[in-house]
């Protein structure tokens, strides 16, 4: 009997990393894998951004930074609005096939282009709303590269899906190497506020050309509704949650730009740069590696609320103290880097370091959530945060910038519980015992900051007025304290950790 021709290739499924066996072994040894690539895309590109970053701070005034953070704000909006929340649904969604992505593709592109050029047509208008001189052509020269973002997204999420994290890594490095380059030697002739519109520019271009010469689903002609549809009823509830999400966290900033200036909102800007590029450093490679792996065990509970665990006691004792401690090292650090130009920038980075060390750990769920395919749950997990932030900042009076970063900080971290609650709960993991990991983290991390604060004042008493040497100094007591309270309080989350680490290295040693 004759064999059937073969299907057009527009139908076959996109190639996904092989998972050899099903055991935990492979399993973890493809998400080590993975993480340590994502990890270096983080770690490289993260590090090289900031070092950019701190440079450019040099010869650039809050002011102008601010400028370019409120017009790449309104840009943000577009790619959140025409991503569509496609990502997570592509990268959870099994037996995908390649003209699946199609119709996804072309929509995204089309809602990025037809909002870009309405943004551009109203941009004066824009600029006399945030009453902020100077933005409307920035608004403009960014509004022109959303649908280059948009088109480079659509790779980017197929390589993910493929766990290529190693050539993402690559890259990033690239990219930010060329952009560096370019954006200081701008800044060095006086191009201000346009060494950083440059800079984007880089690494947009950099990241389309360097994943579209080399794809993993190139789009083609054939369409699939019924498929877009199945796509679209889960993304739009994560569209939705990065709707609220952004609302809740971006209405301090409007708030900061109409009451306290352009210059208030630079610092601030500036130091959620400073939390942001630290969270993306620490956290970034879990989410990126955790939405992939886990979406091939979505369907065993037990097995994910053993690795959720794992995952916890990792993040809340290996990351969210070095956000602690940065926190406690908040006015040493933002000296350092920036100098007498950016005075004030240190109490609202301390805020912001300290919901970081929440963040961390708290930004683990949704991957969990998105694999067992409950983005309603991820919906109201938003829904409730931005409910309790705008509430807050608005009901809560505040006298300047410092008040009101305090009253955003306390709103979010008092939505944090139901992130946790809504994931033990479709897992079936134990409440009780999250809380109970988590809890020696937090003793030990407010007994190294007071520490901290009663000794600085000793020191610069003693003479110790160099910021960097006092930094050093004040580290060494925050990590002295901080491990004696660990040690006391904390002994069985750190033999969880030690045991998941120590299998995983045994694993990948094994022939």
């Amino acid at each position: 009997m004759q064999k059937p021709p073969p299907e057009p290739c527009e139908r076959a499924p996109i190639a996904i990393a092989p998972v050899v066996g099903s055991g935990e072994r492979s399993l973890g040894h493809l998400a080590v894998s993975g993480f340590i690539w994502s990890a270096v895309q983080s770690w490289g590109g993260r590090l090289l951004q900031f070092a950019l970053f701190v440079i450019l701070a040099r010869f650039l005034s809050p002011a102008e930074f601010g400028v370019a953070s409120a017009a790449a704000m309104i840009i943000l909006i577009v790619t959140l609005v025409a991503e569509f929340g496609f990502t997570d649904a592509i990268i959870q969604r099994p037996g995908l096939e390649r003209s699946d992505v199609n119709l996804p593709f072309y929509f995204s592109v089309g809602i990025s282009l037809t909002l870009a050029c309405c943004i551009i047509a109203a941009s004066s208008m824009l600029e006399r709303w945030l009453e902020i001189p100077g933005t409307q052509p920035v608004i403009v020269a960014l509004s022109a590269l959303a649908p280059v973002q948009t088109i480079a997204l659509f790779q980017e999420m197929q390589y993910k899906r493929n766990m290529a994290f190693q050539a993402l890594a690559f890259r990033v490095l690239i990219a930010n190497i060329l952009s560096g380059f370019v954006s200081i030697s701008m800044a060095m002739m006086g191009w201000g506020v346009w060494s950083l519109v440059a800079q984007t520019y880089v690494v947009t271009f950099v990241s389309l050309i360097w994943m579209w010469s080399r794809p993993f689903w190139t789009p083609g002609i054939e369409l699939r509704p019924r498929s877009f549809i199945s796509l679209a009823r889960f993304s739009i509830f994560i569209l939705a949650m990065r709707v609220l999400d952004f609302g809740a966290t971006r209405l301090v900033e409007f708030i900061t730009i109409e009451r306290y200036g352009v210059r208030a909102y630079g610092l601030y800007a500036a130091s959620s740069r400073l939390n942001l590029t630290l969270l993306d450093m620490l956290q970034s490679a879990l989410s990126d590696v955790s939405l992939s792996v886990l979406s091939k065990i979505s369907g065993e509970r037990e097995r994910l609320a053993a690795i959720y665990r794992v995952s916890t006691v990792i993040a809340s004792n290996l990351l969210s103290p070095i956000f602690l401690c940065a926190g406690a090292l908040a006015f040493e650090i933002t000296e350092t880097l920036f100098g007498d130009k950016w005075s004030g920038i240190e109490g609202i980075s301390r805020t912001l370091f300290i919901l970081g060390s929440v963040q961390v750990v708290q930004f683990l769920s949704r991957p969990y959530l998105s694999a067992r395919g409950r983005s309603d749950k991820v919906l109201v997990i938003s829904l409730s945060k931005f409910a309790i932030t705008i509430t807050g900042l608005v009901l809560i009076p505040h006298e300047d910038i410092y008040e009101l970063v305090t009253v955003f900080i306390a709103m979010q971290l008092l939505s944090a519980p139901i992130s946790f609650y809504m994931t033990a709960t479709e897992i079936n993991s134990s409440l009780f015992r999250l809380v109970r990991d988590l809890l020696p983290v937090a003793a030990a991390g407010f007994m190294a900051d007071r520490a901290v604060w009663l000794a600085r004042p000793w020191l610069i008493t003693e003479g110790l007025t160099e910021s960097l040497t006092r930094a050093i100094t004040l580290g060494v007591i925050f990590v002295v304290i901080y491990g004696s309270c660990i040690l006391l309080f904390g002994r069985e989350q750190i033999l969880v950790a030690m045991e998941f680490v120590g299998k995983r290295l045994k694993g990948m040693r094994a022939p």
